[in-house]
């Protein structure tokens, strides 16, 4: 979606997430600063960075693979890593500003 700041934009995405809490689909919104991810969050949408989401999921793998060879663990970190629903299954993300987003690293 394009349009000059102010047209709107996000108050059109606020729509949707609410069509897709009315499936039971959960909504992630992603951003490129902390500052854009705020604009997602004042619509009512759950978001993060971009930069946060891998870092999340990179740890969660991380700990998942170190219980798994056996390592000791803190129970925290277990219990967290376990119930933690990865967006990329069966939810919906937004990228706000993507042109903003580095493709490159």
């Amino acid at each position: 979606m394009f349009g000059y700041a102010g047209s709107g934009k996000s108050t059109v995405l606020g729509v949707v997430k609410e069509m897709y809490d009315k499936r039971g689909t959960s909504v992630l919104g992603l951003a490129p600063t902390a500052k854009s991810r705020s604009v997602l969050t004042d619509a009512g949408i759950k978001a993060m960075t971009v930069h946060g989401l891998m870092r999340k999921e990179e740890g969660v793998a991380e700990t998942l693979a170190r219980m798994e060879a056996g390592l000791d663990i803190s129970d925290w970190k277990r219990r967290s890593a376990l119930k933690y629903k990865s967006p990329f299954n069966g939810g919906v993300m937004i990228l706000d500003e993507a042109g903003m987003v580095d493709l490159r690293s």
